[in-house]
């Protein structure tokens, strides 16, 4: 949670700081206050409050540096500057998306004829509750402090392809297969009899009515496998594991933003120990969606090339093309 990490960063900051501005010790207690503060608040409106105080406090800590130049060339004090201005901008691109999910359906609602039942019935309301609910659980609560400090509907929103799209995407495997089936009962047919074509495509309509079955099984048994196995077969294959910030926060901080300014769900980053430059997208649905960097592509491109390998690859997982079967 992005509340969380800030509250987490403060402490370093204030013990970096101590050790070269020692004497400016109200500016350094009114953050660990408003930290305390913003820690212990309860409610909406309450939390709003202390995390505004807590973003005018953290302002006057970084405007210490323009007065002391060795704080300023500090590494440990870059490095947590980075990171706090980092979260603050994830917090504030949360907070815009937010209020346009909301606006969004606060439109729809008003338009006709739903204008006409929505706020007596209170489907407004229910919407809104509804979108808190799911972006608690898919982002462990992150929208919903977001929504404390800046306002705005508690939604991110999932990735949108629809059950339907999975659906063909199931017909259409089953489609080529039965063909594929028909196709290779009418070769074997050819090669194994002389007779007319007529003949030879009938018995291949026997033949294939008769392994309908077992292709219908065989079929379902691949989807199966592929559905809750593929990925550890792909890792299993490409060397790939799952990071966590700490391990790779260069492109942990690239994919996380890139997700939240497109308002998605982010997947899971893994990392394949190989010199190639390579990047894939995996996953079957929001739970299983994972982006796979090679360590060659991690130390042979600069941030902005990383971040259009990442995004282009998200793309594959938002409009459902890992999904093909």
């Amino acid at each position: 949670m992005q509340l969380k990490q800030r509250h987490d960063l403060i402490p370093n900051l204030v013990e970096t700081v101590k050790g070269y501005a020692a004497h400016e010790s109200g500016t350094l207690e009114a953050v660990i206050k408003a930290r305390n503060a913003a820690m212990s608040s309860q409610g909406t409106p309450q939390q709003g409050a202390a995390e505004n105080a807590l973003t005018g406090a953290l302002r006057q800590v970084f405007a210490l540096s323009e007065a002391y130049p060795n704080l300023k060339a500090n590494e440990n004090f870059q490095q947590l500057q980075n990171e706090l201005t980092d979260l603050e901008n994830k917090i504030a691109g949360v907070a815009t998306l937010l209020q346009q999910r909301g606006a969004g359906i606060q439109y729809r609602h008003q338009r006709f004829p739903a204008a006409l039942f929505a706020g007596a019935l209170g489907f407004f309301r229910k919407a809104v509750l509804r979108s808190r609910r799911r972006a608690c659980d898919r982002r462990g609560g992150a929208a919903g402090e977001v929504l404390a400090r800046h306002g705005g509907l508690r939604s991110l929103q999932p990735y949108p392809i629809e059950q339907a799209a999975l659906d063909r995407a199931a017909h259409r495997l089953f489609l080529l297969v039965y063909i594929l089936v028909f196709a290779g009962a009418a070769l074997g047919e050819a090669l194994t009899i002389y007779a007319p074509l007529d003949v030879i495509m009938r018995r291949a309509w026997l033949d294939t009515i008769s392994a309908l079955p077992w292709a219908t099984i065989g079929t379902m048994l691949w989807i199966v496998i592929a559905y809750w196995l593929h990925q550890a077969m792909i890792d299993a294959l490409t060397g790939g594991r799952a990071v966590t910030r700490q391990e790779q926060p260069r492109l942990y901080n690239l994919l996380e933003n890139l997700c939240i300014s497109r308002g998605i769900i982010m997947p899971k980053l893994k990392v394949a120990d190989d010199p190639a430059l390579n990047a894939f997208a995996t996953g079957m649905n929001e739970k299983q969606y994972a982006i796979t960097v090679t360590s060659g592509l991690i130390d042979r491109l600069d941030d902005a090339e990383l971040e259009s390998v990442l995004g282009h690859e998200l793309t594959h997982i938002r409009n459902g093309d890992v999904r093909c079967w």
